[in-house]
């Protein structure tokens, strides 16, 4: 086996790692963004969250046509000319009070807020 390579440094709290079309793809939390590297280091800022108007909090995924999803408060898709379209609340309240997701379902699995 070889010996870990560094990609990338100065991260703030880089976390969700996702494996997709061919880069490593996660969340880098202090500067609000979804990065995606490839295997030779070169990092590309997919996604930047607006701190006034979308609080800390976030996973991602995609969805079968390729649109990038991200979670936190509400859940939002990118589109392809690079615009955000809030689909929904993430988390509502039922009558109970209990919090429900709102989240799609992938390959079978609850893809959940991370």
């Amino acid at each position: 086996m070889s010996e870990p390579t560094v990609l990338l440094t100065g991260l703030g709290i880089p976390e969700s790692p996702r494996w997709h079309e061919g880069r490593l793809w996660f969340c880098n939390w202090v500067d609000r963004q979804v990065v995606a590297v490839d295997l030779d280091g070169r990092a590309e800022v997919k996604y930047v969250r607006d701190p006034g108007t979308h609080p800390m909090g976030y996973s991602i995924d995609w969805l079968p046509d390729g649109g990038l999803l991200v979670t936190g408060d509400k859940l939002r898709r990118q589109e392809s000319d690079g615009s955000t379209v809030t689909r929904r609340a993430a988390c509502e309240r039922d009558r109970r009070g209990r919090a429900r997701q709102h989240l799609p379902q992938r390959r079978g699995l609850q893809l959940r807020r991370g």
